[in-house]
């Protein structure tokens, strides 16, 4: 008690005003312009002149600013645009992007629920999503990834994904869900390209072979180079080139692919005998 009354009575010298934290080993009086550290019955003497309470105030509040900054820099990193909802299921807040996706300004969100957007804008083979999705939302899950067409009002058809989190307050009342979207549409088509071609080499008549451009272990077969050779897609994995190319050596197979490589030639023509998982020729 005695320290204590000690540095009050240095505090109120600077100010009026003063803010009193307090450690097993030592004790911190910070005035409105000073911040003093002194001697207690266990701790080490100090004082510090000058350090104004303002100065740490901007400070803290700069790193908060960095702090939030760079995680809405992650958060738009991985998403097109941010939405609130609250605590009835209106729109409270969406950023700016999602006009960009669906064609429709912020401001006509904004204390509407999504319900008022699903007639106009998305696909009748779609409701069932949108009827369990709703159920979830009524008993206040968190959800990710949840994919649906949204139709523009130039007729344009968006994919789109979202994933929310549901808030609550201190008392566990629900306050709402806070959220980010993104417009999948061109990742989608591409997926949906890769498909296609997949689909196309799978089905044709003409034995594929992908091998890994360092170690040559075939890596993806089509169904002609199984039925040719006799093995499995899983046996296909663990062999190499030359486990069922007649004459063909980790030596020749090098050379023959290093012009690929180098990039001097952009195609190799050459004919083989294939060896049959039952030692059959072909």
């Amino acid at each position: 008690m005695v320290h204590l009354a000690i540095a009050e009575a240095k505090c109120r010298k600077q100010s009026s005003s003063m803010i009193f934290v307090a450690t097993p080993s030592a004790c911190l009086l910070a005035a409105r312009n000073q911040v003093f550290r002194f001697r207690t019955e266990v701790g080490i003497a100090a004082m510090t002149i000058g350090t104004s309470l303002e100065q740490d105030t901007e400070r803290l509040l700069e790193e908060l600013r960095l702090k939030e900054e760079r995680l809405r820099d992650f958060a738009e990193a991985g998403s097109d645009w941010f939405f609130e909802f609250d605590s009835e299921l209106r729109f409270s807040y969406v950023s700016k992007r999602i006009t960009a996706a669906t064609g429709i300004a912020r401001s006509e969100y904004i204390g509407k629920r999504r319900n008022a957007f699903v007639a106009r804008h998305h696909l009748a083979s779609e409701k069932h999503l949108f009827k369990e999705h709703a159920a979830r939302m009524k008993a206040y899950e968190d959800w990710k990834d949840f994919i649906f067409t949204f139709v523009r009002n130039d007729g344009e058809y968006r994919i789109l994904r979202t994933s929310a989190k549901a808030i609550f307050g201190p008392c566990g009342e629900f306050k709402g869900y806070r959220g980010i979207g993104s417009d999948i549409t061109d990742h989608v088509a591409a997926q949906n390209r890769l498909s296609s071609l997949a689909q196309i080499i799978d089905e044709s008549v003409n034995e594929v072979y992908i091998a890994d451009a360092e170690t040559y272990r075939i890596s993806n077969s089509n169904k002609a180079a199984q039925l040719g050779l006799g093995y499995s897609s899983e046996e296909m994995k663990r062999l190499m080139p030359w486990d069922f190319v007649q004459g063909m050596s980790p030596d020749s197979i090098g050379e023959f692919l290093a012009p690929l490589l180098d990039g001097t030639r952009d195609r190799q023509n050459f004919e083989t005998v294939h060896v049959r998982k039952d030692g059959s020729t072909y």
